[in-house]
């Protein structure tokens, strides 16, 4: 199994504070943002990372190197990062479909949910947690513990959860990512996201949900993320 860093956005939203760098090197504390992540996948069996880069990318190449602590670093460019999605650089951080976890570049989470995930007896699985209030959250529902629905789009009266930006896919899942992938990009929508592919793949292969109520854990989008995770989540990571 390979773990996959998708760093390839813009951080359109955190450019005054970025200080010319791309997102997943901003500073929180001691280190970088993409550095939790490669700290979190440092104590488990997968030595194998690749990250996929777009903007000022060579940025990501120099601090990180080819070597992390215990970690054999690649690196994937998704050429088109300002005209497509996630899923692109997912597709450009493979050279084939094989068994992955999928980590978003602008994550910040306690450690040890990682080798959970990993453990975890479902070979396709998503990690959600409750939802917050900070106005930006793609919603997820469940139906006998696999997901039916992911959007951005409250659902009305139904048992919601949050999308957090780690997933665990097979091989035969990632394959069947791939066609729809490529159809989408066929037909002009450039701008999918890997959580959209997994939806509709998980209409043929099941993709179950791992809930996590309390998990310390948010992302980065903007400053008030970034002072959130400030003041209430890296006091309180494990």
């Amino acid at each position: 199994m390979k773990a996959i860093i998708l760093a390839a956005g813009l951080g359109s939203r955190l450019q005054e504070i970025l200080d010319g760098k791309p997102k997943p090197l901003l500073k929180v504390k001691n280190k970088s943002i993409i550095q939790y992540s490669l700290d979190a996948l440092s104590k488990t069996n997968l030595k194998n990372i690749h990250i996929v880069t777009g903007h000022k990318g060579e940025f990501i190449k120099k601090e990180i190197g080819s070597k992390y602590k215990n970690l054999d670093i690649h690196y994937y460019n998704n050429e088109l990062y300002s005209s497509t999605g996630s899923m692109h650089s997912l597709f450009c951080g493979l050279n084939e479909p094989e068994d992955c976890l999928v980590l978003d570049g602008d994550i910040i989470y306690e450690e040890n949910i990682l080798e959970e995930i990993i453990s975890n007896k479902q070979k396709n699985l998503v990690l959600l947690t409750k939802c917050g209030s900070k106005g930006d959250e793609v919603f997820v529902t469940l139906e006998n513990e696999k997901v039916n629905y992911l959007s951005k789009k409250k659902p009305e009266n139904k048992k919601m959860f949050e999308f957090t930006g780690i997933s665990k896919f097979s091989k035969d899942f990632m394959k069947k990512m791939f066609e729809v992938h490529n159809k989408e990009m066929t037909e002009g929508n450039s701008l999918d996201y890997y959580e959209d592919c997994a939806l509709k793949t998980g209409k043929i292969i099941p993709w179950y949900g791992l809930i996590k109520e309390d998990l310390i854990w948010s992302e980065i989008d903007n400053k008030e993320d970034y002072y959130y995770v400030l003041e209430k989540i890296i006091p309180n990571l494990k």
